[in-house]
């Protein structure tokens, strides 16, 4: 039974890394530490980088259930607004504690104001990598997927946000650490979440 389960996990594994969506994954993750390093950005800098990605993907799940063929119009509707407002007020109070300055100019935060021009391609790059890593998995996702699922999978997929903003607040100004940390963790939780959409199957 030992031997059995460990055959699995090592072909389990050995799929992930061979899935192009994770390399490319790690790809913008990398070019985010890369321009934080060479930018000297600040915390508030990579958090904003780690929000967006986190909104990125809420938006790709709130057009999953739209798709859903299994259910009524009235049911996905009803999914998708749960999960846009419940993910939504959420992130929205991430941001103002990221970036008050964003609702009230002239307040202060705990950081200093996000610098948008060297945060803005890092955005991009991760847009741009959820949307191929979508179209590269859609076609092995299993057809039948429960709402309530694809309302909670987003939630466990951002846990690497949420260890960036506990790790980046105890450790300060060592930021690249907890940027590896979250590096692997998302990569991890990438790689689960395609299985579980996947309805356990390695394709």
């Amino acid at each position: 039974m030992t031997s059995e389960k460990s055959s699995f996990t090592g072909q389990a594994r050995k799929k992930a890394f061979s899935d192009p969506s994770l390399w490319l994954l790690l790809l913008a993750n990398g070019a985010t530490i890369f321009f934080a390093i060479n930018g000297s950005w600040g915390l508030q800098d990579v958090f904003m980088v780690y929000w967006a990605q986190s909104v990125i993907v809420g938006l790709f799940y709130v057009f999953r259930i739209l798709i859903l063929s299994e259910r009524s119009i009235g049911s996905r509707i009803f999914y998708a607004l749960f999960l846009f407002f419940c993910y939504g007020f959420m992130h929205g109070i991430y941001l103002l504690f990221i970036s008050p300055q964003i609702f009230f100019p002239n307040g202060k935060g705990f950081f200093d104001p996000v610098d948008w021009g060297i945060v803005f391609p890092a955005i991009v790059i991760f847009a741009v990598n959820h949307i191929i890593s979508y179209l590269y998995n859609m076609h092995l996702e299993t057809k039948k997927q429960e709402p309530t699922n694809l309302v909670f999978l987003p939630f466990l997929r951002i846990l690497p946000m949420h260890m960036a903003f506990i790790l980046g607040s105890l450790l300060g100004g060592t930021i690249i650490i907890f940027m590896v940390i979250k590096t692997i963790t998302d990569s991890m939780l990438h790689s689960l979440e395609h299985r579980i959409l996947r309805g356990g199957r390695d394709k």
